[in-house]
Parts: C-alpha cells; sequence; structure tokens
C-alpha cells in the first residue's frame, strides 16, 4: 500500500497511530503497512510521542512509562 506523500495526517490517524505503538506488539513496519503509512513517519510519531525507547535495538523496545521507572528505581 503506498503512503500518502505531502498529505497531513488527521489528528485521529495520529491518536490511531499512538495507540497501535502504545497498546500492541506491532513492528513500526506493520503499523505504516496497517495504516497506509511509510515506516518513516510511525517512527516520526514515536520520537514526538515518546512511546517507544529502542535504545539502538530495532527488533526490541521498552514503552516510554518502563524506561522511566527503571531510571528512578536505578537511581535509588
Amino acid at each position: 500500500m503506498a503512503g500518502k506523500q505531502g498529505k497531513r495526517l488527521t489528528m485521529a490517524e495520529i491518536d490511531r497511530v499512538q495507540h497501535l505503538l502504545a497498546e500492541t506488539e506491532l513492528a513500526p513496519q506493520a503499523i505504516a503497512y496497517r495504516m497506509g503509512l511509510s515506516a518513516s513517519t510511525i517512527l516520526s510519531i514515536n520520537r514526538r510521542s515518546r512511546i517507544r525507547r529502542y535504545n539502538g535495538r530495532r527488533s526490541q523496545w521498552e514503552t516510554g512509562l518502563q524506561a522511566g521507572l527503571e531510571a528512578s528505581t536505578s537511581q535509588l
């Protein structure tokens, strides 16, 4: 499925991508295919929303909430 080059995303589309990033185990490429967007668009939304942290690994991630909890408990 081709992406929508040069077309702005609606708030509903952005909310849907954020939901899929936060609530599913789908890879960004799978979300992109499902939504008809490019993978870079999905990753851009993820960077702005700080939902998943990849820490240099493409196949594993932690949610932003998990990353914050781990950082705060390691400082105690």
